[in-house]
């Protein structure tokens, strides 16, 4: 199940169909909502091209990079904010740069999404950065990078790029959150700026609380 239309209604969606190679290598097949359940006839959505090896590489909506198997880190998400969503690879095994320097995003639209990528570029946090996924936890002893997500920090409907813990920077996470602003041209900025200081007021603290599926901030207070 699956949002690809931008109609807000969920799609049933075949990411591998026995019958056909095609289905998970080059398109999926999109039984559209009705009233009384989805559409018998599918609807080809077409995917870009890729290597195909002992599995589809596109043989889920959503996969962690399985490069033994083909399968590249990818996800489905409007990271545009145009209200379709696009194909973000997280990480190419053929390509070392995606997942560290930027992600490659296939910009969706009508039945499908575009067959050539836009260089989506991340920031550099010094040795050791890595975006593998759309979100993840810090493992800077291990050298696997900072803390992050994605949220809609700066109110202009395209996704920003939230560090929650920099290895190089310890107020990150401490006090503040850096943002770099995503852009609907593609790429988040190369600079960060802090997002909620926490300042000791009549013994409230703000709070940063977790980032929120579908990108919403969450955070609260605290008495100290």
């Amino acid at each position: 199940m699956a949002e690809l239309h931008g109609d807000g209604r969920a799609e049933l969606v075949l990411t591998v169909d026995c019958a056909s190679e095609a289905t998970g290598a080059s398109q999926w097949l999109v039984h559209s909502a009705e009233a009384t359940g989805f559409s018998t006839a599918p609807t080809p959505f077409t995917l870009p091209s890729a290597p195909v090896g002992d599995d589809p590489p596109w043989g889920r909506i959503e996969a962690g990079a399985d490069c033994g198997d083909g399968v590249p880190g990818h996800a489905m998400l409007d990271l545009s904010g145009d209200g379709a969503p696009d194909l973000v690879v997280t990480r190419a095994c053929e390509d070392e740069a995606v997942g560290k320097a930027r992600w490659d995003v296939y910009l969706g639209g009508l039945g499908g999404v575009s067959t050539t990528a836009t260089p989506w570029a991340l920031p550099d946090l010094g040795a050791g950065t890595s975006y593998a996924a759309l979100e993840g936890a810090a493992a800077c002893r291990s050298g696997r990078g900072p803390g992050y997500g994605l949220a809609h920090a700066d109110g202009d409907g395209v996704l920003d790029l939230i560090v929650t813990e920099d290895c190089g920077d310890g107020t990150v996470g401490a006090g503040i959150w850096r943002v770099y602003a995503g852009s609907a041209s593609g790429g988040f900025s190369a600079t960060g700026g802090g997002l909620g200081a926490a300042r000791v007021r009549d013994g409230i603290v703000p709070v940063l609380g977790p980032l929120r599926p579908r990108g919403l901030l969450s955070g609260g207070s605290a008495r100290v």
